[in-house]
């Protein structure tokens, strides 16, 4: 996960793992994430961030946080193509800034 300033950023690693039944989740593990209120978990095509402010890029919207440090797996719809998307990027709804983001793997 990636720093981009002093108020929006992560550390750990996330992965994208392929489950047992041919779905796929994100496993972040040793996370800890700067924690806001809708901050919301998008799928995207881009391969980088310049700043809180960088659009999303196409993306897909996964759903609100629910753990902000630890190890845990995050489970991806079965409807969607992992296949289009480069990394993840927790967007802030409130104050619409991007908070960090990772690189899949």
């Amino acid at each position: 996960m990636a720093y981009l300033d002093v108020d929006h950023y992560g550390t750990g690693v996330v992965e994208l793992i392929q489950n047992e039944d041919g779905s796929y989740s994100l496993y972040f593990i040793g996370v800890f994430i700067t924690e806001a209120g809708e901050l919301h978990l998008y799928l995207s095509n881009k391969t980088g961030v310049s700043g809180s402010l960088d659009g999303l890029g196409n993306h897909t919207d996964l759903g609100e946080m629910y753990s902000f440090e630890g190890t845990f797996f995050f489970p991806i719809p079965i409807n969607i193509n992992v296949s289009h998307y480069n990394s993840i990027i927790l967007f802030c709804h409130l104050c619409l800034n991007i908070f960090t983001y990772a690189i899949l793997s």
